[in-house]
């Protein structure tokens, strides 16, 4: 008996591993666009206002039902996703979503999907979402959008020890280094510069650290307050080897600054 119960636990477990893997909503999304039919009255302001925020972002669900949004203005936030079987549509919630939202897919054709933003009741809003399947940030084993890789993003919620902040430090500077690594294995043209959320100045022949004056409010946003950030700030200033010489007669401007972050992080380290 005891055997059998184990055995049917063990299915159980199986069964649902296998059928998350399996969900089709577990991949990197894109909002591509939105659509509003005015002649529906149950608009929803705040569900409008939400997504009309998310144009351009990334939606990246998780097995273990974290939802990873990533938006250039919005910044980068972990947050939660679940299927509601009852009302087939997925409820999603956490700092992005601070009410809650729901999405019911209305149609699906290979990387492509529509769909429609309902309420708690499972009416219409009126709201209609497109998502794209696009691994931007993804290539092989490499997910840069996982939360494992972001943590530094997090904004604490109480001022840091010095240690502290040399590891948000150190956990910036490795996700630079693999971004870059990225880009190069995709055989990516272009780089972008939100997506860092640092300090680093990017030129055609040499690469910078803004001035603690002049500091990106999207950096300073990763630390509790201006003085943290003025404290990383300095730690990241005394790894900067200005004597390490940048290559020359580069074919692309990411092996030099490839170059000089992994100075950076051997000297952080």
């Amino acid at each position: 008996m005891r055997i059998s119960v184990l055995i049917g636990i063990f299915l159980v477990v199986l069964t649902t591993a296998c059928s998350e893997q399996q969900n089709p909503i577990i991949n990197s999304w894109k909002v591509s666009k939105f659509d509003v039919n005015e002649s529906i009255d149950n608009v929803v302001s705040n569900d409008l206002n939400t997504i009309s925020s998310l144009k351009e972002g990334y939606l990246r669900f998780y097995p273990d039902q974290k939802l990873v949004v990533w938006q250039n203005d919005l910044g980068y936030a972990v947050n939660r996703w679940e299927y509601s079987a009852k009302n087939e549509y997925f409820v999603l919630s956490g700092p992005t979503f601070p009410q809650g939202l729901c999405l019911k897919e209305i149609k699906k054709e290979g990387t492509q999907a529509k769909f429609r933003v309902v309420d708690a009741k499972n009416q219409e809003e009126g709201i209609d979402v497109y998502l794209a399947i696009v691994p931007m940030y993804e290539f092989e084993d490499t997910d840069l959008l996982h939360p494992s890789r972001n943590q530094w993003r997090i904004k604490p919620t109480q001022a840091e020890t010095k240690a502290q902040l040399k590891k948000r430090v150190v956990e910036m500077v490795t996700f630079l280094i693999d971004y870059f690594e990225l880009t190069d294995k995709k055989e990516q043209p272009y780089f972008e510069t939100a997506i860092l959320q640092s300090p680093f100045r990017f030129y055609s022949g040499g690469i910078g650290i803004a001035n603690v004056n002049s500091l990106p409010k999207a950096w300073e946003n990763t630390f509790y307050d201006a003085n943290d950030a003025a404290e990383a700030h300095k730690i990241l200033i005394g790894a900067f080897d200005k004597d390490t010489e940048y290559p020359s007669n580069l074919k692309k401007h990411t092996d030099g600054y490839l170059k000089i972050l992994k100075t950076v992080k051997f000297n952080l380290e």
